[in-house]
């Protein structure tokens, strides 16, 4: 049903011959392919979510939008990932993180941090997943977001387990159990714990 009401609105947008209102339409495009590609992605249709999120992108340039650009980049990295097109995947996410820096946005610089160094981990190059997840960490920090100091937390315990330093793993997933008992994230909270119980074990 979401995907009709996004098709009917592509439909209608495309109708409007309204030149003071183009830019408005376009826009409306840019979200509809956004959102059908994030639905196409749940239903596991990668082809289909990585053409909707290239749409976005086309749309996104053509405004001059940045942010829109870097979310588009962002969403194509996610589905290449699905993919298992971890080089297609790290590009993408570069792009969003340049584009990120360019316009100052810290939340999406930090998003594109984490989704880089989780990559890079997944390739073993574990010094440049340490690095980009450190930096993740610092800008949640600064712009005070316990949820994303929490995942960065979460991430550089595992890097540090893939560098098989089971100390430094452990002392950062104290730090993300610390982070989520002063937030509202029970399911967050059990996953920390299940991570530091499975990391106790690999101790022993």
């Amino acid at each position: 049903q979401a995907l009709q009401c996004f098709e009917k609105l592509l439909a209608l947008s495309h109708g409007l011959q309204d030149p003071q209102a183009d830019d408005a339409n376009l826009a409306n495009q840019g979200l509809a392919y956004c959102h059908m590609g994030l639905i196409y992605l749940v239903q596991g249709e990668f082809t289909k979510a990585l053409d909707h999120h290239h749409k976005h992108l086309v749309v996104a340039e053509r405004l001059k939008d940045d942010g829109a650009q870097a979310m588009a980049y962002s969403n194509m990295g996610t589905v290449y990932e699905s993919m298992n097109e971890k080089q297609q995947a790290l590009e993408s996410h570069q792009h969003a993180l340049r584009i990120s820096e360019r316009i100052g946005d810290l939340p999406g610089q930090g998003i594109a941090y984490g989704s880089i160094g989780s990559l890079y981990d997944s390739l073993g190059e574990v010094e440049q997943a340490l690095q980009c997840h450190h930096n993740a960490l610092a800008i949640a920090e600064a712009t005070g977001d316990a949820d994303a100091q929490a995942t960065a937390l979460c991430f550089l315990s595992q890097a540090y387990q893939s560098f098989d330093q089971l100390d430094k793993a452990l002392e950062y997933q104290q730090l993300e159990l610390t982070v989520l008992e002063g937030v509202d994230s029970p399911k967050l909270l059990v996953k920390a714990h299940d991570n530091m119980g499975m990391l106790l074990l690999a101790m022993q």
